[in-house]
């Protein structure tokens, strides 16, 4: 990246270390590049939708959107749609989040390895659209076994809110 700043491919893999190592403003710096230069890039544009809608800046959220759906159409997928459902769910449109969050929970699901951020993010989504029963056995479904993943804590929140009847 030193020697060709420009390379779009090197700007890429960057910012997916960045991103493993937690350093999320380098990485979505990387992304914004990639993007202007590779704007069909389902990838890039997924995860610079990602660092956007995550980094709680209520802000960023329309343009978040816009990659994430940009994303989804060019590659759908599960991380595509979960990506976009989320975006949907924390611009307060859980109802139009869910078809797209069940389509990746579902996906997850018949992986190996289920990534339980996205049943929890699932389950966040039904309740936010007055699903409660079903928001529940989402997030059982993400805490069980005990696995340990990034959410988990936020998963135990909804869960204990969802027992207590809120």
């Amino acid at each position: 990246v030193r020697r060709q700043p420009d390379d779009v491919e090197a700007l890429d893999l960057l910012a997916n270390v960045e991103i493993e190592l937690g350093r999320n403003a380098e990485a979505r710096r990387r992304l914004e590049a990639v993007v202007e230069r590779a704007p069909l890039n389902a990838i890039s544009l997924n995860n610079l939708a990602w660092l956007m809608a995550t980094g709680g800046e209520a802000a960023a959220l329309p343009r978040a959107r816009n990659l994430a759906e940009r994303g989804y159409y060019l590659m759908p997928s599960a991380q595509t749609a979960d990506t976009l459902g989320w975006v949907l769910t924390l611009a307060g449109e859980p109802a139009r989040a869910v078809p797209l969050l069940r389509d990746a929970a579902t996906a997850t699901r018949a992986s190996q390895q289920p990534d339980r951020g996205i049943l929890y993010r699932f389950a966040f989504a039904l309740r936010a659209a007055g699903d409660r029963a079903e928001a529940l056995t989402q997030v059982e479904a993400a805490l069980e076994g005990g696995a340990a993943f990034p959410e988990r804590q936020d998963a135990e929140r909804l869960l204990a809110e969802l027992r207590a009847g809120r």
